[in-house]
Order: structure tokens, then C-alpha cells, then sequence
């Protein structure tokens, strides 16, 4: 009776760990703090939300839809440079410099309120458009926009060293 009791028991324990058929399988625990989140109503359906992650030069590229279900998660490691170069960009970020900027002359584009992104530099934080940062936020908008290229799209790699092995290309 109690190895019948044990058996239940852990396959108990076990169908309550997998997710129902059909449902998402829940993303797996941050390895750092939130650098980056993204939200667009443009682009893939699978990946309309997305948080970046960072623990010093690992790099965890999550997706998630639009009503918050789980798709993937891309990780990858900074290169020493850039690694070098985010941590200059987060030091020089200016988040009292508000003057409108103008990201790649997109700023004006029908677009350009299609997605926001929110960048954490410690505790503070500051959301705005892509394509519209501000001037004090533009350099490091150019560099997190490569980032994100390079964790997404998994090759010709400018800011990383390399993406692991499975990485799904957005």
C-alpha cells in the first residue's frame, strides 16, 4: 500500500508540473535583471511582447503574444566589447536630455507609435517609442536596437560572442 501510495503521489506531483495539452509551457525564470521590454502591435504574433534579460554578459531574449502566453526564449553572450559597449551606452544614457530625437529619420512615420520599449538602467526606468527616443537616449536606442537583431535573429552576431544552440530566429 505505500509504494501505491508513493506512485500516486508523484504522479500527482508530475501532471501537475506539465502544462495541459494545448496550453503554453510557462517561460522560464529571468537569469537577470530586466534590461529591455518591448511591445508592438506589428511583427510576429508569437513575439508582440518581449523581455530581455541580462546577468553581466549572458543574455535571455524572451517572446510572449499579445495575451501574455509564453512562445520562446533566445539566449546568448555578450562579446568583451559588447558587453564594453552596453555598459558604456546604460552610463552615458541621459534620461533628463527629453528633446525629441529622431531614430534612423523614422520619427515622423505612421509607425512610429506602434511599439514602445521600456529600458531599466538600475531602478530607473524610461519607456518610449523606438523610433522616437529622445536625444539622451538615442546612442543607446542604436545599441539596443543591434542587440536585439543580434538575439533575434541569431546570426551575423555585431554585439555577441554567440547564441546557444536552438536559437530561433524571429
Amino acid at each position: 500500500m505505500h509504494n501505491q501510495s508513493n506512485f500516486l503521489l508523484a504522479l500527482l506531483v508530475l501532471l501537475t508540473a506539465c502544462p495541459a495539452p494545448g496550453e503554453p509551457p510557462p517561460a522560464p525564470d529571468p537569469i537577470g535583471d530586466e534590461l529591455l521590454r518591448t511591445e508592438s502591435v506589428f511583427g510576429l504574433e508569437a513575439c508582440r511582447r518581449a523581455h530581455l534579460y541580462r546577468n553581466g554578459r549572458s543574455l535571455q531574449y524572451q517572446c510572449f503574444t499579445l495575451d501574455g502566453s509564453f512562445s520562446w526564449e533566445n539566449r546568448g553572450t555578450l562579446s568583451p566589447d559588447g558587453a564594453a559597449a552596453l555598459d558604456a551606452e546604460l552610463a552615458s544614457a541621459d534620461f533628463d536630455d527629453t528633446e525629441p530625437g529622431d531614430f534612423m529619420g523614422l520619427c515622423q512615420s505612421a509607425e512610429a507609435d506602434a511599439a514602445t520599449l521600456t529600458v531599466w538602467i538600475g531602478e530607473r526606468s524610461v519607456s518610449y517609442s523606438p523610433l522616437c527616443p529622445t536625444k539622451g537616449l538615442e546612442s543607446l536606442n542604436e545599441l539596443l536596437w543591434m542587440l536585439r537583431g543580434d538575439i533575434s535573429e541569431c546570426e551575423q552576431l555585431e554585439l555577441l560572442d554567440s547564441v546557444e544552440p536552438g536559437c530561433r530566429a524571429y
